[in-house]
C-alpha cells in the first residue's frame, strides 16, 4: 500500500481541525495510557452513532459552520472526501487535494471544512483506498439522480449517498428526495475542433429545455460550463427539476464543454497562470487554473462562436 504521501499528488491535511469536539477529545487522551484511551474513544464513537452523527456541525464565532467528516478504521487508509459540490474545500493553500487526518494515536480520521454557509446542502461519499464507501454515521441518504451521456436518459445511482444539510439548508428541495421529474430536457453530445485557439478537438454536452423550439422569435439564454464530462451527468437531472421553480434557468440552453481530446493540439497559446506556452501534455492542468481573458479566447469564445450557428442566443 502506497502512503498517504506518495498517492497521485494527493497531501494530508495541515491543520488536523478546528473543531471543538475533536480538540476536547485529543486533551482528553493525551495523556491517557492505551486501555483508558480505547475505552474514552469508544466512548466518544458511540455518542456520535447515537446521537446527531456525522459530519460535525458546529458555529464558529463568524456564524458560519465548521464542518467535521469522521471515518474509522483500526488499518492505515486513504480516505478522501467525494463531493464534486465541495472541491474547493479539498483544496490546500498549494492547491492540492486534501485528505483525511489520522488523529494521533488512534483509529479514528477525519476531514474538516471552516466557515461553510448555514444554507448548504449537498450529496457525498467517501473514497477508502480509491473504493466507494458511504458515511455509516450519516442517517440522511439518498439516490443522486444521474444522466447516462450515452443516450441523455436520466436514473437513479445505485450508489447511495450521505447527504450534508446545514440548519439552514432547504431540504424540500427535489433533488434531495431523489425525484426523477416528468419534463426533461435533451441533452445530446456534439464535437467541435478549434485548432487556431488551441482549443483543439472536444466534446460539447448540449442541453435544451423541455419547451424548446429553434423557430422561437426570443433568443434562449446561454450557460458554459467547463469540466463538461463531470457536471453534464450530474447537472442534468438538477436541470430538468429547475426549470418550473427556478426563473433564472427557464429558456437557457447549458453547453458542458469537455476537456481536450489528447493529440488533438500541439501546444496551448498561453500559460494562463505564467504567460508561458506549455506542451499539450501540460494544456489540461494550465487551462483551467484562472478564468482569464485568455481563457476565454481559448475555451469559451470558440464555444460560443460554434453554438450560435445552430441556436439562437442573447
Amino acid at each position: 500500500m502506497r502512503n498517504r504521501e506518495e498517492s497521485d499528488g494527493i497531501t494530508p491535511s495541515i491543520n488536523l481541525s478546528k473543531s471543538v469536539l475533536i480538540i476536547d477529545l485529543q486533551k482528553k487522551i493525551a495523556s491517557l495510557h492505551m486501555s483508558e484511551r480505547e475505552k474514552v474513544l469508544e466512548e466518544f464513537w458511540h455518542r456520535i452513532e447515537n446521537g446527531k452523527g456525522s459530519p460535525l456541525i458546529e458555529k464558529n464565532e463568524s456564524g458560519d459552520y465548521t464542518v467535521t467528516f469522521l471515518y474509522r478504521s483500526k488499518e492505515e487508509v486513504i480516505v478522501e472526501l467525494d463531493c464534486n459540490d465541495l472541491n474547493e474545500h479539498k483544496l490546500d493553500k498549494d492547491g492540492k487535494v486534501r485528505l483525511f487526518d489520522r488523529i494521533p494515536d488512534t483509529d479514528i480520521y477525519l476531514f474538516t471544512i471552516e466557515n461553510m454557509p448555514g444554507e448548504v446542502i449537498v450529496p457525498y461519499g467517501f473514497t477508502v483506498n480509491k473504493q466507494d464507501v458511504q458515511d455509516m454515521l450519516n442517517k440522511n441518504t439518498f439516490h443522486l439522480p444521474l444522466c447516462n451521456l450515452g443516450n441523455g436518459e436520466t436514473f437513479l445511482d445505485i450508489r447511495n449517498s450521505s447527504v450534508l444539510a446545514l440548519p439552514n439548508a432547504n431540504r424540500d428541495l427535489n433533488w434531495y428526495k431523489g425525484n426523477i421529474v416528468k419534463e426533461q430536457g435533451n441533452l445530446y453530445p456534439q464535437d467541435i475542433e478549434d485548432k487556431k485557439q488551441g482549443f483543439g478537438e472536444r466534446r460539447l454536452w448540449i442541453y435544451t429545455p423541455p419547451d424548446f423550439n429553434v423557430k422561437r422569435k426570443e433568443p434562449y439564454k446561454l450557460m458554459v460550463i467547463t469540466d463538461g464530462g463531470t457536471y453534464a451527468m450530474i447537472m442534468k437531472p438538477h436541470l430538468d427539476q429547475q426549470q418550473v421553480i427556478n426563473p433564472i434557468l427557464r429558456n437557457t440552453v447549458v453547453a458542458f464543454v469537455g476537456n481536450v481530446r489528447e493529440g488533438s493540439v500541439n501546444y496551448h497559446p498561453i500559460n494562463l497562470v505564467e504567460n508561458e506556452t506549455n506542451d499539450d501534455a501540460e494544456h489540461r492542468q494550465y487551462e483551467f487554473l484562472e478564468h482569464s481573458d485568455a481563457f476565454y479566447e481559448a475555451v469559451i469564445a470558440p464555444t460560443i462562436e460554434t453554438l450560435n450557428m445552430t441556436h439562437h442566443f442573447t
